[in-house]
């Protein structure tokens, strides 16, 4: 293969493709000070729409794994000031006794598992969940809920969906910073981590994401530290509707593996630091992720989203 040939060809292969969202500029925001402002507005809404008799009002904040907690709840808390903040992990199962219920699916195996048909409420306990909801019953002002979950906790007058896409998971696993959901495993191999959640954590968050579609207020994009975006869940339904009814293309991705070799890294312009590079995955929806455009605003989901939404 003639290397050269295909550099002449390549230097436009653009490894950020971005789909543009046709009119909907004013329903996407980043950083956290436009996304606080955002929020605080729809919640006074909310609010001021439930009446007077209403002690508490509820902002639920659900979330994919291995999102970056302290940042997210720790800017959410800083802005909005609530009365109350709830965190769904408190009403998880204790973590000896989630390892004992998913070892069938988990098997001994270092790299095989068994597609899980747990739910999510499986890994709850219900008397720490029913704690929880009569902490909240009992508050007045704004309670924040948070975490994976959090709408079985309270369904909230404002929804919003925190989103994490799957590669940006896996290098966050092998970065040692994040673990598993109920776990503390950080430092465990990497494939036995990447396996729990194949066969189980995004299975079981799929189908609870997946039925919460039709309620999300808002679509938090967790995917960059330090660098928020978010948009209505009006406009992702939109959004995902115009990419399903033109071409477009997935954010790529790259990666090393023993087999590989130099010809990725020269002709697609990669990081040169790599040893060599194994894999590109251009095109596969349960891993690769989606950037939607909204003027200056872009915001990045799991490509497994749009499956979702327009299977067809």
């Amino acid at each position: 293969m003639n290397t050269r040939r295909y550099r002449q060809q390549l230097p436009n292969y653009d490894k950020f493709p971005k789909i543009a969202v046709k009119g909907l500029d004013s329903q996407a925001w980043s950083g956290w000070d436009a996304l606080g402002a955002v929020l605080e507005k729809t919640i006074q809404q909310r609010k001021s729409q439930t009446g007077a008799a209403k002690t508490a009002t509820v902002l639920t904040v659900d979330c994919y794994s291995a999102i970056n907690d302290r940042e997210v709840l720790g800017e959410l808390k800083a802005r909005l000031n609530p009365v109350l903040v709830v965190e769904a992990q408190d009403a998880l199962l204790p973590e000896a006794a989630l390892n004992a219920l998913l070892s069938r699916d988990l098997t001994e195996d270092r790299v095989f598992g068994v597609m899980t048909n747990f739910r999510i409420n499986d890994f709850v306990d219900p008397a720490k969940l029913a704690g929880l909801q009569a902490s909240i019953e009992a508050a007045q002002g704004l309670v924040l809920v948070y975490g994976i979950g959090a709408s079985l906790v309270h369904a909230g007058e404002v929804l919003v969906y925190a989103d994490m896409a799957r590669w940006e998971i896996q290098m966050r696993y092998r970065r040692k910073e994040a673990c598993n959901w109920g776990a503390t495993n950080y430092e465990e191999d990497f494939l036995r981590k990447y396996k729990r959640s194949f066969f189980i954590e995004w299975r079981v968050l799929d189908r609870h994401k997946r039925a919460l579609f039709p309620r999300m207020d808002f679509i938090l994009d967790t995917n960059r530290p330090g660098d928020p975006a978010m948009m209505t869940g009006a406009a992702q339904h939109e959004a995902l509707r115009q990419a399903a009814r033109r071409p477009f293309r997935l954010v790529p991705f790259f990666d090393p593996g023993p087999w590989g070799g130099q010809w990725m890294k020269e002709v697609c312009q990669l990081e040169p630091d790599q040893v060599n590079y194994a894999w590109c995955f251009d095109c596969v929806p349960e891993e690769n992720s989606l950037l939607l455009k909204f003027g200056e605003d872009v915001i990045e989901i799991p490509s497994i989203d749009l499956v979702f939404r327009h299977p067809r």
